[in-house]
Order: structure tokens, then sequence, then C-alpha cells
């Protein structure tokens, strides 16, 4: 939790985080990627999740925070969500 809450938001920059291998969300997993985004907003740097699973998505969309967690399915659309910027 604060290992990647650090890695992702320490730099204060767009972030692309792959769920490809992520089989399922916990809520514990929601927290976390919560404090990440809400620690990149001050800087106004984003996070997007890339090609997350269905079950992964679907946790999201039942915990409310669908349109709070962009995901794209490719590396190109995520890079295009954070406007051209983020992790290569």
């Amino acid at each position: 939790d604060a290992a990647f809450a650090a890695a992702v938001a320490g730099p204060r920059r767009p972030a692309i985080v792959d769920m490809a291998d992520v089989p399922f969300l916990s809520s514990m997993g929601i927290r976390t990627l919560m404090c990440a985004i809400k620690a990149l907003h001050p800087s106004g740097a984003k996070l997007v999740l890339l090609n997350p699973p269905p079950a992964v998505i679907k946790v999201l969309q039942t915990a409310g925070l669908g349109g709070h967690v962009p995901c794209a399915a490719t590396l190109a659309e995520a890079r295009a969500l954070l406007g051209g910027a983020g992790a290569p």
C-alpha cells in the first residue's frame, strides 16, 4: 500500500498502472488506488489503469468509482487519456 503510493504519487507525474495480471480488486486495492489518485490530484497529474480485467472494472463500477478511475485497453489509449504523458 505505502510502497505503491510512494512509487506512483511520489514523482507527482501522470501514471499508468498495468492491471492485466490483477484478477480481483479488494477493498484494500480500491483504497490503494484512491490514495494514489488523491495524492496526484494537487499536482494535476492523473492515474490510468491499463488493461484491467472485466472483474476489476466491475468492482470499480460497483464501488461507484467507474468515472473516477480512467481505464484503457491499450498503452496508446492510456497515454491519450493522460494527454500524451505517462510512464513508458
